[in-house]
């Protein structure tokens, strides 16, 4: 890991140590009307633009993942179903191994 942030170290903003892995939770408030109101006054949408906006926001998440998968060389893969992500990593490797 070091090697790889003195590498990469114009374009590392800060790391995350952790003994395996980590996962990030979070959530919008918008159980109740005047919660998801504001929200969609923040972001200027109405609230009957609301189907419109999340999917507008869903593409360009999807966008976003699809063109890091090709910036970085890494394939890009939507999974639908619950898996073993750990044998879902070992195959990928397998086929298109990462360098250390």
């Amino acid at each position: 890991m070091d090697h790889f942030i003195t590498k990469h170290r114009a374009k590392v903003t800060g790391t995350i140590s952790c003994f395996d892995r980590i996962l990030f939770k979070g959530h919008l408030p918008l159980g109740w009307a005047d919660a998801m109101e504001r929200f969609m006054a923040r972001q200027r949408s109405r609230l009957k633009d609301f189907g419109g906006f999340v999917n507008r926001q869903s593409e360009r998440i999807k966008q976003h993942a699809k063109d890091m998968a090709e910036r970085t060389g890494r394939p890009y893969i939507y999974l639908n179903d619950p898996i073993r992500k750990e044998e879902r990593v070992q195959a990928l490797l397998r086929h298109n191994p990462v360098n250390p």
